[in-house]
Protein backbone atom coordinates (compact mmCIF):
# COMPACT_ATOMS: atom_id res chain seq x y z
CA UNK A 1 0.00 0.00 0.00
CA UNK A 2 1.42 3.36 -0.98
CA UNK A 3 -1.52 5.58 -0.11
CA UNK A 4 -1.07 7.93 2.80
CA UNK A 5 -2.24 6.37 6.07
CA UNK A 6 -2.40 2.94 4.51
CA UNK A 7 -0.98 -0.27 5.98
CA UNK A 8 2.59 -1.01 5.01
CA UNK A 9 3.74 -4.51 5.87
CA UNK A 10 7.44 -5.07 6.61
CA UNK A 11 9.55 -8.10 7.43
CA UNK A 12 11.37 -6.53 10.40
CA UNK A 13 10.78 -3.87 13.00
CA UNK A 14 12.23 -0.44 12.19
CA UNK A 15 12.22 -0.89 8.47
CA UNK A 16 9.97 2.18 8.15
CA UNK A 17 11.26 5.42 9.65
CA UNK A 18 10.94 9.16 9.18
CA UNK A 19 13.25 10.73 6.62
CA UNK A 20 14.83 13.85 8.24
CA UNK A 21 15.52 16.73 5.88
CA UNK A 22 18.17 19.25 7.07
CA UNK A 23 17.19 22.96 7.37
CA UNK A 24 19.08 24.91 4.73
CA UNK A 25 17.05 28.13 4.67
CA UNK A 26 19.59 29.91 6.90
CA UNK A 27 21.87 30.21 3.90
CA UNK A 28 19.31 32.45 2.21
CA UNK A 29 19.18 35.01 5.05
CA UNK A 30 22.40 36.84 4.00
CA UNK A 31 20.91 37.06 0.52
CA UNK A 32 17.83 38.79 1.98
CA UNK A 33 20.08 41.21 3.85
CA UNK A 34 21.96 41.90 0.64
CA UNK A 35 18.69 42.56 -1.20
CA UNK A 36 17.60 44.98 1.58
CA UNK A 37 20.96 46.77 1.39
CA UNK A 38 20.67 47.03 -2.40
CA UNK A 39 17.12 48.44 -2.09
CA UNK A 40 18.30 50.96 0.54
CA UNK A 41 21.19 52.04 -1.69
CA UNK A 42 19.01 52.47 -4.76
CA UNK A 43 16.04 54.18 -3.09
CA UNK A 44 17.79 56.01 -0.24
CA UNK A 45 15.26 54.69 2.30
CA UNK A 46 17.04 52.96 5.17
CA UNK A 47 15.86 51.61 8.51
CA UNK A 48 17.04 54.79 10.26
CA UNK A 49 14.71 56.85 8.04
CA UNK A 50 11.64 54.63 8.15
CA UNK A 51 11.91 54.05 11.91
CA UNK A 52 11.80 50.24 11.59
CA UNK A 53 15.09 49.73 13.43
CA UNK A 54 14.56 50.49 17.13
CA UNK A 55 18.28 51.08 17.71
CA UNK A 56 18.74 53.35 14.68
CA UNK A 57 17.78 56.55 16.54
CA UNK A 58 19.83 55.88 19.69
CA UNK A 59 22.54 58.50 20.31
CA UNK A 60 21.35 60.50 17.29
CA UNK A 61 20.28 64.14 17.30
CA UNK A 62 17.16 65.50 15.66
CA UNK A 63 19.27 67.41 13.12
CA UNK A 64 21.06 64.26 12.03
CA UNK A 65 17.74 62.43 11.74
CA UNK A 66 16.26 65.27 9.64
CA UNK A 67 19.35 65.27 7.43
CA UNK A 68 18.99 61.52 6.84
CA UNK A 69 15.31 61.98 6.02
CA UNK A 70 16.12 64.87 3.65
CA UNK A 71 18.73 62.77 1.87
CA UNK A 72 16.25 59.93 1.48
CA UNK A 73 13.65 62.34 0.11
CA UNK A 74 16.22 63.77 -2.30
CA UNK A 75 16.91 60.26 -3.59
CA UNK A 76 13.18 59.68 -4.09
CA UNK A 77 12.81 63.07 -5.76
CA UNK A 78 15.73 62.25 -8.05
CA UNK A 79 14.04 59.02 -9.08
CA UNK A 80 10.80 60.93 -9.68
CA UNK A 81 12.67 63.55 -11.72
CA UNK A 82 14.22 60.82 -13.85
CA UNK A 83 10.74 59.43 -14.54
CA UNK A 84 9.43 62.93 -15.26
CA UNK A 85 12.26 63.98 -17.56
CA UNK A 86 12.49 60.71 -19.50
CA UNK A 87 8.82 59.70 -19.66
CA UNK A 88 6.23 62.23 -18.60
CA UNK A 89 7.79 65.10 -20.55
CA UNK A 90 7.34 63.17 -23.80
CA UNK A 91 3.87 62.06 -22.62
CA UNK A 92 2.62 65.63 -22.11
CA UNK A 93 4.12 66.84 -25.37
CA UNK A 94 2.21 64.02 -27.08
CA UNK A 95 -0.90 65.01 -25.16
CA UNK A 96 -0.47 68.59 -26.41
CA UNK A 97 -0.16 67.33 -29.96
CA UNK A 98 -3.34 65.19 -29.64
CA UNK A 99 -5.26 68.17 -28.19
CA UNK A 100 -4.30 70.44 -31.07
CA UNK A 101 -5.12 67.76 -33.65
CA UNK A 102 -8.36 66.25 -32.35
CA UNK A 103 -10.15 68.72 -30.05
CA UNK A 104 -12.78 70.41 -32.22
CA UNK A 105 -14.25 72.95 -29.82
CA UNK A 106 -13.25 75.37 -27.07
CA UNK A 107 -13.48 74.42 -23.42
CA UNK A 108 -13.99 76.61 -20.38
CA UNK A 109 -11.58 75.79 -17.56
CA UNK A 110 -10.67 77.43 -14.27
CA UNK A 111 -7.20 78.94 -14.49
CA UNK A 112 -5.64 80.85 -11.55
CA UNK A 113 -9.04 81.24 -9.91
CA UNK A 114 -10.79 82.53 -13.05
CA UNK A 115 -12.86 80.78 -15.72
CA UNK A 116 -11.11 81.04 -19.08
CA UNK A 117 -12.11 79.75 -22.53
CA UNK A 118 -9.37 77.54 -24.01
CA UNK A 119 -9.32 76.55 -27.70
CA UNK A 120 -6.32 74.25 -28.51
CA UNK A 121 -7.16 74.29 -32.23
CA UNK A 122 -5.21 77.53 -32.66
CA UNK A 123 -2.16 76.24 -30.81
CA UNK A 124 1.05 75.11 -32.43
CA UNK A 125 2.11 71.66 -31.25
CA UNK A 126 5.76 72.49 -31.91
CA UNK A 127 5.74 75.69 -29.89
CA UNK A 128 8.43 76.28 -27.25
CA UNK A 129 6.87 74.73 -24.14
CA UNK A 130 8.82 73.92 -20.98
CA UNK A 131 7.45 71.25 -18.70
CA UNK A 132 8.00 71.97 -15.03
CA UNK A 133 7.91 68.73 -13.05
CA UNK A 134 8.00 70.51 -9.69
CA UNK A 135 10.50 68.16 -8.08
CA UNK A 136 13.79 68.83 -6.31
CA UNK A 137 13.23 72.00 -4.26
CA UNK A 138 13.76 70.47 -0.80
CA UNK A 139 11.22 69.16 1.65
CA UNK A 140 8.16 71.06 2.85
CA UNK A 141 9.79 72.37 6.02
CA UNK A 142 12.72 73.78 4.08
CA UNK A 143 10.40 75.38 1.53
CA UNK A 144 8.33 77.01 4.29
CA UNK A 145 11.49 78.27 6.02
CA UNK A 146 12.85 79.77 2.81
CA UNK A 147 9.51 81.36 1.92
CA UNK A 148 9.17 82.89 5.41
CA UNK A 149 12.66 84.38 5.09
CA UNK A 150 11.75 85.75 1.65
CA UNK A 151 8.49 87.21 3.05
CA UNK A 152 10.40 88.94 5.88
CA UNK A 153 12.79 90.48 3.36
CA UNK A 154 9.89 91.79 1.30
CA UNK A 155 8.18 93.24 4.40
CA UNK A 156 11.41 94.98 5.46
CA UNK A 157 11.82 96.49 2.01
CA UNK A 158 8.22 97.79 2.05
CA UNK A 159 8.59 99.13 5.60
CA UNK A 160 11.74 101.05 4.62
CA UNK A 161 9.95 102.77 1.74
CA UNK A 162 11.00 100.31 -0.95
CA UNK A 163 13.61 100.52 -3.69
CA UNK A 164 12.82 102.53 -6.78
CA UNK A 165 13.11 100.90 -10.20
CA UNK A 166 14.04 102.61 -13.46
CA UNK A 167 10.39 103.40 -14.30
CA UNK A 168 9.78 105.00 -10.89
CA UNK A 169 7.92 102.06 -9.35
CA UNK A 170 8.77 99.94 -6.36
CA UNK A 171 10.85 96.80 -6.66
CA UNK A 172 8.57 94.99 -4.16
CA UNK A 173 4.81 95.42 -4.63
CA UNK A 174 1.76 93.89 -2.92
CA UNK A 175 1.48 91.47 -5.86
CA UNK A 176 4.88 90.03 -5.00
CA UNK A 177 3.87 89.47 -1.40
CA UNK A 178 0.67 87.82 -2.61
CA UNK A 179 2.74 85.46 -4.79
CA UNK A 180 4.91 84.60 -1.80
CA UNK A 181 1.81 83.83 0.27
CA UNK A 182 0.52 81.69 -2.60
CA UNK A 183 3.66 79.55 -2.57
CA UNK A 184 3.64 79.45 1.23
CA UNK A 185 0.01 78.27 1.46
CA UNK A 186 0.61 75.57 -1.15
CA UNK A 187 3.77 74.45 0.66
CA UNK A 188 1.91 73.85 3.93
CA UNK A 189 -0.65 71.68 2.10
CA UNK A 190 -3.53 73.95 1.03
CA UNK A 191 -4.61 74.05 -2.59
CA UNK A 192 -5.34 77.74 -3.09
CA UNK A 193 -4.46 81.00 -1.41
CA UNK A 194 -7.83 82.52 -2.37
CA UNK A 195 -9.35 81.02 0.77
CA UNK A 196 -7.12 83.24 2.91
CA UNK A 197 -6.68 86.47 0.91
CA UNK A 198 -7.59 88.25 -2.32
CA UNK A 199 -5.29 89.02 -5.19
CA UNK A 200 -4.31 92.73 -5.01
CA UNK A 201 -3.31 92.76 -8.68
CA UNK A 202 -0.81 95.33 -9.88
CA UNK A 203 -2.22 98.11 -7.71
CA UNK A 204 0.49 100.19 -6.00
CA UNK A 205 0.87 100.27 -2.24
CA UNK A 206 -1.33 102.95 -0.68
CA UNK A 207 -0.48 104.42 2.67
CA UNK A 208 -3.46 104.56 5.03
CA UNK A 209 -4.14 107.97 6.53
CA UNK A 210 -4.31 107.84 10.30
CA UNK A 211 -7.67 108.59 11.86
CA UNK A 212 -8.08 111.77 13.84
CA UNK A 213 -7.54 111.24 17.55
CA UNK A 214 -9.38 113.61 19.94
CA UNK A 215 -6.50 113.40 22.38
CA UNK A 216 -3.93 114.12 19.69
CA UNK A 217 -3.54 117.79 20.71
CA UNK A 218 -2.99 116.79 24.35
CA UNK A 219 -0.50 114.17 23.28
CA UNK A 220 1.31 116.64 21.03
CA UNK A 221 1.41 119.23 23.83
CA UNK A 222 2.82 116.65 26.19
CA UNK A 223 5.34 115.70 23.55
CA UNK A 224 6.33 119.36 23.13
CA UNK A 225 6.79 119.67 26.90
CA UNK A 226 8.88 116.54 26.98
CA UNK A 227 10.84 117.85 24.00
CA UNK A 228 11.51 121.14 25.81
CA UNK A 229 12.58 119.25 28.91
CA UNK A 230 14.86 117.12 26.82
CA UNK A 231 16.31 120.23 25.16
CA UNK A 232 16.80 121.85 28.57
CA UNK A 233 18.55 118.76 29.87
CA UNK A 234 20.63 118.65 26.72
CA UNK A 235 21.62 122.33 27.13
CA UNK A 236 22.48 121.76 30.78
CA UNK A 237 24.52 118.73 29.82
CA UNK A 238 26.27 120.77 27.12
CA UNK A 239 27.06 123.56 29.65
CA UNK A 240 28.40 121.01 32.10
CA UNK A 241 30.41 119.41 29.37
CA UNK A 242 31.75 122.83 28.30
CA UNK A 243 32.64 123.73 31.91
CA UNK A 244 34.29 120.37 32.36
CA UNK A 245 36.18 120.90 29.14
CA UNK A 246 37.36 124.36 30.26
CA UNK A 247 38.38 122.99 33.66
CA UNK A 248 40.23 120.20 31.94
CA UNK A 249 41.90 122.76 29.64
CA UNK A 250 42.98 124.89 32.62
CA UNK A 251 44.24 121.85 34.43
CA UNK A 252 46.13 120.86 31.31
CA UNK A 253 47.71 124.32 31.05
CA UNK A 254 48.63 124.19 34.77
CA UNK A 255 50.16 120.77 34.29
CA UNK A 256 52.10 122.04 31.28
CA UNK A 257 53.37 125.05 33.32
CA UNK A 258 54.38 122.76 36.20
CA UNK A 259 56.16 120.50 33.77
CA UNK A 260 57.95 123.53 32.28
CA UNK A 261 59.00 124.74 35.77
CA UNK A 262 60.19 121.28 36.69
CA UNK A 263 62.14 121.17 33.45
CA UNK A 264 63.77 124.54 34.25
CA UNK A 265 64.63 123.33 37.75
CA UNK A 266 66.13 120.20 36.29
CA UNK A 267 68.14 122.36 33.85
CA UNK A 268 69.45 124.52 36.72
CA UNK A 269 70.34 121.44 38.72
CA UNK A 270 72.02 119.99 35.65
CA UNK A 271 74.04 123.20 35.20
CA UNK A 272 75.01 123.15 38.89
CA UNK A 273 76.03 119.55 38.62
CA UNK A 274 78.00 120.35 35.45
CA UNK A 275 79.72 123.29 37.19
CA UNK A 276 80.49 121.10 40.20
CA UNK A 277 81.86 118.46 37.92
CA UNK A 278 84.05 121.03 36.18
CA UNK A 279 85.28 122.38 39.52
CA UNK A 280 85.94 118.89 40.73
CA UNK A 281 87.77 118.09 37.51
CA UNK A 282 89.90 121.27 37.88
CA UNK A 283 90.67 120.39 41.50
CA UNK A 284 91.54 116.88 40.45
CA UNK A 285 93.83 118.28 37.74
CA UNK A 286 95.44 120.65 40.26
CA UNK A 287 95.89 117.82 42.74
CA UNK A 288 97.36 115.73 39.99
CA UNK A 289 99.79 118.53 39.06
CA UNK A 290 100.68 119.05 42.73
CA UNK A 291 101.14 115.36 43.25
CA UNK A 292 103.29 115.20 40.13
CA UNK A 293 105.38 118.15 41.37
CA UNK A 294 105.72 116.57 44.80
CA UNK A 295 106.64 113.30 43.22
CA UNK A 296 109.23 115.06 41.03
CA UNK A 297 110.64 116.96 44.01
CA UNK A 298 110.75 113.78 46.04
CA UNK A 299 112.51 111.99 43.21
CA UNK A 300 115.01 114.90 42.86
CA UNK A 301 115.57 114.90 46.60
CA UNK A 302 116.16 111.19 46.53
CA UNK A 303 118.52 111.59 43.57
CA UNK A 304 120.46 114.40 45.32
CA UNK A 305 120.60 112.42 48.53
CA UNK A 306 121.90 109.44 46.57
CA UNK A 307 124.51 111.66 44.87
CA UNK A 308 125.46 113.17 48.26
CA UNK A 309 125.86 109.71 49.69
CA UNK A 310 127.98 108.72 46.72
CA UNK A 311 130.08 111.89 47.19
CA UNK A 312 130.37 111.23 50.91
CA UNK A 313 131.45 107.68 50.17
CA UNK A 314 134.01 108.98 47.70
CA UNK A 315 135.28 111.58 50.23
CA UNK A 316 135.45 108.98 52.96
CA UNK A 317 137.23 106.65 50.58
CA UNK A 318 139.67 109.46 49.67
CA UNK A 319 140.23 110.27 53.34
CA UNK A 320 140.73 106.62 54.14
CA UNK A 321 143.17 106.39 51.27
CA UNK A 322 144.93 109.53 52.50
CA UNK A 323 144.99 108.13 56.02
CA UNK A 324 146.47 104.92 54.73
CA UNK A 325 149.07 106.83 52.80
CA UNK A 326 149.81 108.99 55.85
CA UNK A 327 150.01 105.96 58.05
CA UNK A 328 152.35 104.34 55.60
CA UNK A 329 154.48 107.49 55.50
CA UNK A 330 154.49 107.80 59.24
CA UNK A 331 155.41 104.21 59.54
CA UNK A 332 158.35 104.80 57.23
CA UNK A 333 159.36 107.94 59.13
CA UNK A 334 159.07 106.18 62.42
CA UNK A 335 161.61 103.77 61.37
CA UNK A 336 164.03 106.66 60.84
CA UNK A 337 163.09 109.06 63.66
CA UNK A 338 162.64 108.91 67.47
CA UNK A 339 159.70 110.58 69.05
CA UNK A 340 160.00 111.84 72.65
CA UNK A 341 156.64 112.16 74.41
CA UNK A 342 156.14 114.66 77.30
CA UNK A 343 153.49 116.88 78.88
CA UNK A 344 153.38 120.58 78.37
CA UNK A 345 152.32 123.25 80.83
CA UNK A 346 148.63 122.64 80.02
CA UNK A 347 148.91 118.94 80.71
CA UNK A 348 148.61 117.87 77.09
CA UNK A 349 150.76 115.16 75.68
CA UNK A 350 153.26 116.41 73.10
CA UNK A 351 155.84 114.52 71.15
CA UNK A 352 159.25 115.60 70.08
CA UNK A 353 160.94 113.91 67.16
CA UNK A 354 164.61 113.57 67.40
CA UNK A 355 166.46 113.55 64.09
Amino acid sequence: MTRPGGIKRVTQIGAIREIAHPFVAQHSFPMLDGIDSMISTRTGISDSVTGIDADALNNQTATASNNNLAQANQRIETIARIFAETGFRHLFKTYLYLMTEHQDQARTIRLRGEWVAVDPRSWNADMDVEVDVGIGHGNKDQQVTHLMALLNWQKEMLASGGIQTEDGGLMVKPKHIYNTFDKLVKSVGFKSVDTFMDDPGDAPLKSQEPQADPNQALIQGQMEIEKMKAQSKMSEAQLKAHASEQAAQRQHELDVANIRIDAEKLEIEREKIAAGLQETAAKIDADKDKAAANLYAQSEKTRLEAEQKDLDRMVMAGEKDKDRQLSAHNASQKAQKTVTMSRNANGDMVGTVDE
